[in-house]
């Protein structure tokens, strides 16, 4: 189980380092936000693939297919269907001059739908992060045979990702 848990660190070493370097180049808000408006649209679509389709879809995906069967085709059909619509409007929202979701909506439907879309958008977050914590515990319990709590490990998961999260601020 050592291997583990320093195939773990390894990797947290590694994406902290890219965010360092990344942080570096970072100048304004505009920079952070959107990549200063410079990504490609395939690295914009693949962006978006890896943001929706993460270890949940993969490791649970998968499960689910084993046990549902035929049937599990339909999990995943949300997602790729809202890749294929964000394909066809991302040069419409990129030029639209937004930063956020909610900015989107509040130009184009007001500020009550503003509002709904943050709220939507504050439970679907809290439920995602909320799941890592608990993987990120369970994690950290088999890759110490057990000497960290999953409890402690999901603090530690939380502290952190709360902690070590650079911004340009």
């Amino acid at each position: 189980m050592k291997g583990y848990l320093l195939i773990v660190l390894a990797y947290v070493l590694v994406l902290l380092a890219f965010n360092i370097l990344r942080a570096i180049r970072i100048k304004k808000h505009e920079d952070f936000m959107v990549a200063g408006r410079s990504l490609g649209m395939g690295v914009m679509v693949f962006t978006l693939i890896c943001t929706w389709i993460g270890s949940g879809t993969f490791i649970a995906g998968a499960e689910y297919a084993y046990r549902a069967g035929f049937s599990s085709l339909w999990l995943p059909a949300g997602a790729w269907l809202g890749i294929i619509i964000i394909y066809f409007l991302a040069s419409r929202i990129r030029t639209f001059g937004q930063y956020t979701v909610g900015d989107i909506l509040e130009v184009r439907y007001g500020r009550f739908a503003r509002l709904f879309g943050a709220i939507a958008l504050i439970v679907a977050f809290v439920t995602i992060v909320s799941y890592q914590f608990r993987a990120g515990g369970y994690i950290l319990q088999v890759c110490t045979e057990g000497k960290i709590s999953v409890e402690l490990g999901q603090m530690l998961t939380a502290f952190s990702s709360s902690y070590l999260r650079l911004s340009p601020e």
